[in-house]
């Protein structure tokens, strides 16, 4: 499944009317600063996620489909476009890049290359994160952490990993 830059371009302005209305509306004359502030910042999160799935589609659109070449001389044709799961401090974020593979050669995407992600699929942003809570905390206090303000369970196996 790919996902079109338009449709998801058309879902963030749409959300983000929704959130104007959400602070400007009759229910925020009567709603606490704690609850419209908490509302915003999970909404905040979503919209970041989008516009995040946002970059990926576009920088996976524009990125080549034509044979890939190798270190070594050999050409890896274009196979299909492959998922991958990206974890960020907005959330899970699938998208799907071209895949260049060929029978008896190690498959590549050399999109994953040219956005500096890592082999795993956690952000740089959310491993420093995690780094830094586990300095600081026990590894299941981070996990806490992270899971009650960004919406992220990560397992304190998880956690250890990163931080090693």
């Amino acid at each position: 499944m790919t996902f079109n830059s338009q449709s998801i371009i058309h879902d963030i302005r749409k959300e983000l009317d929704k959130l104007i209305d959400f602070v400007s509306g009759e229910q925020a004359q009567i709603a606490t600063a704690d609850h419209i502030e908490r509302t915003l910042f999970r909404e905040m999160l979503k919209l970041g996620a989008k516009l995040l799935l946002l970059f990926f589609v576009i920088r996976s659109q524009k990125c080549s489909r034509e044979p890939m070449q190798m270190e070594d001389g050999q050409e890896l044709p274009y196979h299909s476009e492959k998922k991958r799961d990206y974890l960020s401090i907005f959330g899970k974020i699938p998208f799907w890049r071209p895949y260049f593979y060929e029978k008896g050669s190690q498959g590549r995407s050399p999109l994953d290359a040219e956005l500096s992600l890592g082999a795993d699929r956690y952000s740089d942003f959310l491993r420093e994160m995690t780094e830094y809570l586990g300095v600081y905390v026990a590894y299941h206090k981070a996990a806490d952490i992270e899971d009650r303000f960004l919406g992220i369970d990560l397992s304190t196996r998880v956690i250890q990993k990163i931080i090693d």
